[in-house]
């Protein structure tokens, strides 16, 4: 019953969670802001998430949850992965001027039951993944989703290789 409750209660703040995000144009020196032309780049590439810069999650759960870029057009690009026992998917909204915004209410996810810890590490990846995401860039290979303001080195970073 605590799993049901705990999904309903996911799934329910996905569908409250606003994506406004700050319209004020953000780039990091030496970076590749990724625009809609910038952004053909992730067609049909796969990232392995390795962890984050300044909340690691334990090493068991590095390397076990993929994004997938998918079809890209003017408006979207689509997205899916697999968390650590669910699948997930959707699609961010390309916005030159706030960067890419992720369209919480086309987030769709499995619910397979999982410990209380994956439990933990899936909710803190979707949340960041939708919520907190705020610039993207692609450095020595790797895809970084930086959860705030990519200038500040406080920010913490999603890294996928």
């Amino acid at each position: 019953m605590k799993k049901v409750i705990l999904v309903l209660t996911i799934l329910a703040a996905f569908q409250l969670i606003s994506c406004d995000k700050d319209n004020e144009e953000t780039t990091a020196p030496n970076s590749t802001r990724l625009t809609a032309a910038s952004l053909t780049t992730l067609n049909n590439t796969n990232w392995t998430f390795n962890n984050y810069t300044k909340t690691p999650v334990d090493s068991a759960y590095e390397d076990r949850i993929t994004l997938n870029f998918d079809t890209l057009n003017e408006t979207f690009i689509t997205f899916a992965g697999n968390n650590i026992v669910n699948q997930y998917s959707g699609k961010f909204k390309v916005d030159e001027s706030a960067g890419l915004i992720i369209e919480t209410n086309e987030l769709a996810s499995t619910l397979v039951g999982e410990t209380d810890e994956e439990n933990a590490v899936e909710n803190t990846y979707l949340n960041n993944l939708t919520t907190s995401a705020t610039f993207f860039e692609i450095k020595n290979n790797e895809l970084l989703i930086y959860l705030g303001d990519p200038e500040n080195s406080d920010t913490n970073v999603m890294v996928f290789k």
